[in-house]
């Protein structure tokens, strides 16, 4: 009894990171639902697909170093990579303004300069975007967009970070067919860093990066020269 219970206690552990990635996929769903459930069957056009997106930035950290304890701000790199679910609510209709969503898992690299942190990370991005040139083949856009998100890491010192960003972001929709398009995009963003070493280290620091991104996304009732169900 007492073995089958000690089994049970270890396999019911659940760490720490997959409880953070439910509670973002579970955040990450609700903008979908409600953005859907605004609209009536008959008008309802959308799309959702994939993407994978990299990027680079310079962060001015403030924080105490590893062995003197003096305090410091310097300038560091960082990188990041992450692929996840997109969603947008006019991919392809010959309409001004869409809603774009991302919700991706992936990692984060932080140098320093007595070692390289590497976290897994979780972000959300939204964006809002007004398209001057459409038509049936490709749409173009460009507009705002804000995001938020956290990433843990596990290096020589543990490391957790939240930031949040905002930014201009631009795409290209290609349509290919009626029911497919594939995403290019990229853009430009200004973040907020603030984070710890060892459960014990305040740092904080803000910078600013470049990212780009690319996917593919199946449209559903989403066509250029979409007719109204009456």
């Amino acid at each position: 009894m007492s073995g089958r219970t000690g089994m049970t206690r270890g396999w019911g552990r659940t760490p720490p990171s997959l409880h953070a990635a439910r509670r973002v996929l579970g955040r990450a769903l609700l903008p979908m639902v409600l953005a859907v459930s605004l609209f009536p069957a008959p008008l309802l056009a959308f799309g959702l697909g994939a993407f994978g997106t990299y990027g680079e930035s310079l962060i001015r950290y403030t924080y105490s170093e590893p062995i003197t304890e003096r305090r410091v701000t310097r300038d560091h790199r960082g990188m990041s990579w992450a692929s996840g679910i997109v969603f947008d609510s006019d991919v392809a209709r010959d309409v001004l303004v869409n809603y774009r969503l991302h919700v991706g898992a992936g990692g984060a690299e932080r140098r320093f300069p007595w070692q390289r942190l590497v976290m897994t990370s979780y972000s959300m991005y939204h964006a809002f975007g007004f398209s001057p040139w459409r038509n049936e083949l490709v749409r173009l856009w460009l507009g705002p967009e804000f995001g938020y998100g956290f990433g843990i890491g596990m290096s020589n010192r543990r490391h957790m970070e939240a930031f949040g960003t905002i930014g201009v972001t631009a795409g290209i929709n290609i349509h290919a067919g009626p029911l497919i398009s594939f995403l290019l995009e990229g853009g430009f963003r200004y973040g907020l860093f603030a984070g710890d070493m060892n459960y014990i280290d305040g740092m904080w620091g803000q910078g600013y990066g470049w990212a780009v991104g690319a996917g593919i996304m199946f449209r559903f009732n989403d066509s250029y020269r979409f007719v109204e169900e009456l």
